[in-house]
């Protein structure tokens, strides 16, 4: 969000901005209002999150998180709203698609709120797919019926449960109005989805109030200084392959040692992002390795704008972010993991021809070397993400899109529905 909020800023809006105390220099950095979470836990800091994360998935994975990190911080976090907006005018709110608090501070007289989609898209539509699995569209019979038994056991294993402790919140803090399903959580007034329509699956209804905004390329990065090799890294000629799973997942020996290992003896350079200033579990792999034909460049952190117009291809776990960011250079992908959102980001990146995905949440190196030199050897993969990138650059400034739809929606408290 935050080069929305500079946008947002630098059309002269006030911003204010709550969130957790990690987050605080990065806010002030583009000009916004930084106020800590108070009652609410920090959720991100949250190491209970953080293990529960690193190690399940499944239904119940995702039953007890939203039970106990989104839905189950929804009061405490409307107490630190309701102060918030107690103490000064709040035209709107924005927030994402995880946070409940907003739809309660709205249903008890708050502003309107604006939803962010920084994942794949959950509207339910006949035509797409049931979200979660990570299938692809099929309108055979068989899909059909794959899709209607996923959905009712959806309803009946995680969103049941989750629907009626979400009414209960609303009967403690006395909304009787009609709220949304708690699958639903688009707002009825305002929803930007931070893909280009490329890269979602078609749909027979959107609702008026969602907006493709395309990619929001981040901020640029504050003191950072380039390496003297950077600029340097293609020149010879081999192509740039830039491994990366995020800063979510530390764990190496999910994508980033498989991948080095099976890229090893190829003439291609690897770009190694960990996320991580040290990882002595990645340098113990490349001592293990010995001489290999490839050439290895490992860093903790490079910015995505500086790297990717010189990449062939990316290795990712499926972060949305860095996916969306690579399609709009036209970097086609390999993706590789099943956690969080991750199975369903693999399934676009199938669906829109971009790219190829792995299942698995440690895959074999041969797998690996297999989609890369598919990716590397068949352009069809290129041209489909220059595509994508294409139809990126033609929805123009993400962020003053945004921000322009947004201050529609503080000035007129209406639903802003596309034209």
């Amino acid at each position: 969000m935050l080069p929305l909020a500079r946008a947002l800023v630098q059309d002269g809006h006030r911003v204010v901005w709550y969130a957790g105390r990690r987050f605080c220099p990065d806010i002030a950095s583009v000009g916004a209002e930084f106020i800590p979470t108070t009652r609410a836990d920090d959720v991100i800091a949250n190491r209970s999150m953080k293990r529960r994360r690193r190690s399940t998935n499944g239904p119940r994975a995702i039953r007890e998180s939203f039970a106990t990190f989104f839905l189950g911080q929804a009061e405490t976090q409307l107490d630190d709203l309701l102060e918030i907006t107690g103490r000064q005018r709040v035209d709107a709110v924005l927030c994402d698609l995880l946070m409940f608090a907003p739809q309660l501070l709205h249903a008890v007289g708050g502003p309107p709120w604006a939803t962010l989609g920084d994942g794949p898209l959950e509207f339910d539509d006949e035509l797409a797919p049931p979200f979660g699995p990570g299938y692809l569209p099929d309108q055979s019979l068989w899909g059909r019926q794959r899709d209607f038994v996923v959905r009712r056991t959806a309803r009946r294993l995680v969103y049941g449960p989750l629907q009626l402790q979400w009414q209960e919140i609303q009967a403690r803090n006395g909304i009787r109005t009609k709220l949304a399903a708690v699958q639903e959580r688009i707002s009825p007034y305002l929803h930007l989805q931070a893909c280009p329509p490329g890269f979602e699956y078609p749909r027979h209804r959107l609702p008026p109030q969602l907006h493709w905004i395309g990619v929001m390329r981040p901020v640029p990065s504050q003191g950072w200084t380039e390496p003297t090799w950077l600029p340097t890294l293609a020149d010879a000629g081999r192509p740039v392959i830039l491994i990366t799973q995020g800063t979510m997942r530390p764990d190496p020996n999910e994508l980033i040692i498989p991948a080095i290992k099976a890229l090893a003896d190829h003439p291609v350079q690897l770009l190694v992002l960990t996320g991580q200033p040290n990882s002595h579990a990645v340098d113990r792999a490349l001592r293990n390795l010995g001489s290999t034909r490839a050439a290895i460049t490992v860093c903790g952190y490079l910015p995505y704008e500086r790297v990717l117009p010189m990449v062939s291809c990316m290795v990712t776990n499926g972060g949305y972010t860095g996916v969306t960011l690579a399609l709009s250079y036209g970097v086609p992908l390999v993706q590789i993991g099943r956690t969080e959102e991750k199975r369903e980001v693999g399934a676009r990146i199938v669906w829109s021809g971009t790219g190829r995905r792995i299942r698995g949440r440690r895959p074999r190196p041969s797998a690996i070397a297999r989609a890369v030199s598919d990716v590397l050897m068949n352009p069809s993969y290129r041209t489909a993400a220059e595509r994508l990138r294409d139809e990126i650059s033609r929805n123009g400034d993400a962020p003053g899109r945004a921000a322009a739809l947004i201050s529609r929606l503080a000035t007129t408290h209406q639903p802003v529905h596309r034209r």
